[in-house]
Parts: C-alpha cells; sequence; structure tokens
C-alpha cells in the first residue's frame, strides 16, 4: 500500500498500555476463586492476543472450571478496575502518538478485545478519552482477533475506509487481524518475547515500541483541523513504564 492514512486505530493492552503483569494477576485472582491453585504463565501465554471472552474460553476448557463466561468476564472486569491506573502504566511514544494524531486532525479509534468497562477505565485513567474519536470492545463484535470484526467496526465508527486505515499492533493475532480488514499496519512487537521471522511478516513496518516517529509520517495530518483545552499536553503516566509487555489482549 501507498500514500499517506487518513485514520489512526490503536490496540489497547501491550500497544498503548503495559497491563500484560496487571492481567495476569487478574486472571489468577480470579481463577483462584474457581479453585484453580495457579494459572500458569506458560498456559496463559496462549491467551496473547485473544479477546478476553475468548482467554477465559481457553483457561476455562483448560483448568476444567464449570462457570459461566459472562460471570468470570463481570469478575475480571471488578478486580482489573480496581488496579487503575497505577499498575497499567502508559507506554510513552504510542500515547504520545495518539495524542498528537488526534491534535492534528487525524481521526483515532482503539480497538481492544478487552471488554468495554476496562478499555472506559484505561483511557479515562490516564487522560486520554478526548484524544479518541471512536472505540470497538469485545462487546462490540462477534469475533475477537485475529478476525477483523473489531477494526472493521472501528473504522466504520470512524466513517473512513478500512484501506485508508492505519493500525499499531503488539501481537500476531492483531497484526493479522489489520491484513485481514484490508488495512495497513505497523507492529510494535514485545521485545521480551520470541516470535519467527514471518509473525509480522504483513505489517508495513515492524519498529521499537519506544520509536514510533516514522508512523507520524504514513499520517495525512491535512483531514482537517482540531483544537482542545489539553493540545498541549503530555499524557499522564502512571508509575514506571518498563520496556517490555507481557501477555496482552
Amino acid at each position: 500500500m501507498t500514500g499517506v492514512a487518513a485514520a489512526l486505530i490503536a490496540d489497547l493492552d501491550g500497544t498503548l498500555v503495559d497491563s500484560g503483569a496487571h492481567y495476569l494477576a487478574t486472571v489468577r485472582a480470579v481463577f483462584t476463586s474457581y479453585g484453580v491453585q495457579r494459572v500458569e504463565r506458560d498456559v496463559y501465554g496462549r491467551c496473547t492476543g485473544l479477546s478476553t471472552h475468548d482467554m477465559l474460553v481457553l483457561l476455562c476448557r483448560h483448568y476444567r472450571v464449570r462457570a459461566p463466561v459472562d460471570a468470570l468476564m463481570d469478575e475480571i472486569v471488578r478486580v482489573y478496575r480496581a488496579g487503575l491506573p497505577d499498575q497499567v502504566p502508559l507506554f510513552p511514544a504510542a500515547a504520545a502518538l495518539l495524542l498528537r494524531a488526534h491534535a492534528g486532525g487525524v481521526p483515532t479509534a482503539v480497538a481492544s478485545g478487552s471488554p468495554a468497562p476496562i478499555v472506559a477505565a484505561v483511557l479515562e485513567g490516564h487522560g486520554l478519552s478526548h484524544a479518541v474519536d471512536a472505540r470497538a470492545a469485545a462487546e462490540d463484535v462477534g469475533a475477537g482477533k485475529p478476525a477483523p470484526d473489531l477494526f472493521l467496526h472501528a473504522a466504520r465508527s470512524l466513517g473512513v475506509a478500512p484501506e485508508r486505515c492505519l493500525v499499531i499492533e503488539d501481537s500476531v493475532p492483531g497484526v493479522e487481524a489489520a491484513a485481514r480488514a484490508g488495512m495497513r499496519c505497523v507492529a510494535i512487537p514485545d521485545p521480551a518475547t520470541v516470535h519467527s521471522p514471518s509473525s509480522f511478516a504483513s505489517a508495513e513496518l515492524v519498529l521499537p515500541r519506544n520509536d514510533l516517529a516514522r508512523v507520524w509520517e504514513l499520517l495525512d495530518r491535512n483531514t482537517g483541523t482540531r483544537t482542545y483545552a489539553g493540545e498541549q499536553e503530555t499524557p499522564r503516566l502512571s508509575g514506571t513504564v518498563p520496556t517490555g509487555g507481557g501477555n496482552r489482549r
């Protein structure tokens, strides 16, 4: 694909925020109440990039937990939100890119397989709500990543054709979802996670998460103008921002 993109769509967990450790702690706390002694990290790692719903289905099957997924989801939301925002720090470069795009008139969206209450709480907790024009969460679509549904929903909400959208993603299922949606994609993999050379083959660029300057060059900054009270503000960073992520939705 060539030219510039008319909209920016960002994944949330592992892309905008480093939520891996907190998500794992949340899952362990919830499953402990159902008699699971400990959710192993390698089992949880199989859920990387999946929606929270699909993650719960996989974990229930593995640990033979008989509980309604909806009930588990409610518990995940409750425990997860209790740790916000200090336990879910921002990745500064991605957050700054989102703010810069919004300030420059580029339509922006967040597309996440997490439940809508978690997406809202994270964005509000870090002062990013005003910089996101549309949101796509687990409840909005029938299938999570690697299906393209979340990204297509975000594009429809923005009123921008899929081929004119640029996605930033950290996970292999997320990059595949962007490709299946017909969107351009910049992959920002977790440096602590080992991937095969072909894992991000469909991405236009693969960049380190702390250096996203080239993404700005791929966006059309002449789509309109937008001003808002906090235009010159930088996002509020909660806690220490590490270089690695962990497992994400």
